[in-house]
């Protein structure tokens, strides 16, 4: 009893979750999407004049073209970032790797 007991009330505060998290996506879905166009126009005319130096990050995590894809998937878990570039040995850029390519290369590599 004490068993199903927790577990109803885990799931009742679970749905409760997904219910808040919901209203809050819909009401900011639905009620405001006005504010994003406003400033629209404004924030373009700022960004075109803003040089990507002043934005973008000094210390780039990049992969090697040698490094192994488990040594990618800690770069990306551990700095929370979604793509890495990799390099040559020369620092130069030869591609792009994202979450997406390396759960393709994983689902490939178990069929």
């Amino acid at each position: 009893m004490a068993l199903y007991f927790q577990t109803t009330i885990g799931l009742k505060a679970k749905t409760l979750q997904l219910l808040h998290l919901y209203f809050t996506f819909a009401y900011l879905f639905f009620s405001t999407p006005d504010i994003y166009e406003k400033n629209y126009e404004e924030n373009k005319k700022a960004l075109s004049n803003t040089k990507v130096e002043k934005i973008m990050h000094i210390r780039v995590k990049k992969a090697k073209k040698e490094n192994l894809e488990s040594d990618i998937a800690a770069i990306m878990g551990d700095n929370r970032i979604n793509r890495v570039p990799r390099v040559d040995d020369f620092n130069k850029v030869i591609g792009i790797i994202t979450r997406s390519d390396l759960i393709k290369s994983m689902i490939k590599r178990d069929m």
